[in-house]
């Protein structure tokens, strides 16, 4: 873990076999051995939290959590259908849970690590991503200490500019959502990254 190294992996399979699938009762969500399914407690009316997340890596790198909301899920946009672009199909669907109370392990080089803290996850699905004057964006999520969250994503437009539609939210301690546009935010470039 001291080396500061971003692990990551993508996998994709079909429903044939029972390589990927979900299901509502019980709940769960798999694709080969990973996996998303909610934990039964006592202590819960909610019928999809708390869940477990597993799964390992294909460098034997895994992760073991259980989460659990700590806010309301953010519809991202409006009501969650976040336009992109000025075509139709410039746009997806977005939600989000900047706060999640997350426990578990994660295990990297074969030594396993109890963790504990906060996550966000964020679900967005699209049929297109940008039109065709854009070529890229920047995206950001922060969680500050005062309870606020920021979401917020700028659309770079292939002559340098930013595209109206970058948007973004400041979502509040109760979940309370304040939507932030371009001419409240400036970004400055400070260095940049390289894959290696």
């Amino acid at each position: 873990m001291q080396e500061e190294n971003h692990v990551f992996d993508e996998r994709y399979s079909r429903g044939a076999a029972g390589l990927a699938g979900a299901q509502v009762e019980p709940y769960e969500i798999w694709l080969e051995d990973w996996s998303i399914e909610r934990i039964n407690t006592n202590n819960s009316d909610d019928k999809n939290f708390p869940v477990r997340l597993s799964g390992t890596m294909e460098d034997g790198s895994a992760i073991n959590f259980v989460v659990t909301p700590a806010k309301p899920l953010t519809l991202q946009g409006e009501e969650g259908f976040d336009k992109k672009g000025p075509e139709e199909g410039n746009a997806s669907y977005y939600l989000s849970f900047t706060r999640m109370d997350t426990e578990g392990t994660v295990t990297l080089d074969g030594e396993e690590f109890e963790v504990s803290g906060q996550s966000w996850m964020d679900h967005e699905w699209s049929t297109s991503a940008l039109d065709r004057e854009q070529e890229g964006w920047d995206w950001f999520s922060l969680q500050l200490s005062n309870g606020y969250d920021l979401m917020y994503y700028q659309l770079r437009n292939r002559d340098g500019s930013v595209s109206e539609f970058t948007v973004g939210s400041l979502i509040g301690p109760n979940g309370e959502k304040t939507t932030i546009t371009p001419e409240n935010v400036t970004l400055e470039v400070q260095d940049r990254w390289e894959s290696p």
